[in-house]
């Protein structure tokens, strides 16, 4: 099986897309808002029969994406849909076994910081 992953960047940096493919099928996205040290993730979709394993995979390719192309990027912050900040929910639950921390209780966001290997 083969991961690939083809975006699409906006002049402004501002919903920008990551396609996820396995043997050139699309199987998922993310949507992603660059600021200069900051990468926020508005939604990450994976396709049905998909689910299983391939989110992981995909939150893993996007990660490698970051640390190798946007240098200026410190940190990968993830907004829940449907997340108070105290209740977690099934998307709570993949993040955090993505290795996303929720940064303090009751707010309703997680946080991983990109560390690059000289």
């Amino acid at each position: 099986m083969g991961f690939s992953y083809r975006l699409e960047i906006t002049p402004n940096r501002s919903n920008c897309l990551f396609n996820f493919y396995l043997d050139r099928v699309k199987i998922g996205h993310i949507i992603f808002h660059i600021t200069y040290h900051e990468i926020s993730i508005g939604w990450v979709t994976i396709i049905g029969e998909y689910r299983k394993g391939y989110g992981s995979k995909m939150m893993e390719l996007f990660e490698k994406y970051v640390t190798k192309f946007q240098t200026s990027v410190t940190k990968i912050v993830l907004i829940p849909k449907g997340f108070d900040g105290n209740d977690k929910n099934y998307l709570c639950t993949f993040y955090e076994k993505n290795g996303y921390k929720q940064e303090q209780l009751g707010q309703p966001f997680y946080i991983r910081d990109i560390i690059r290997t000289k």
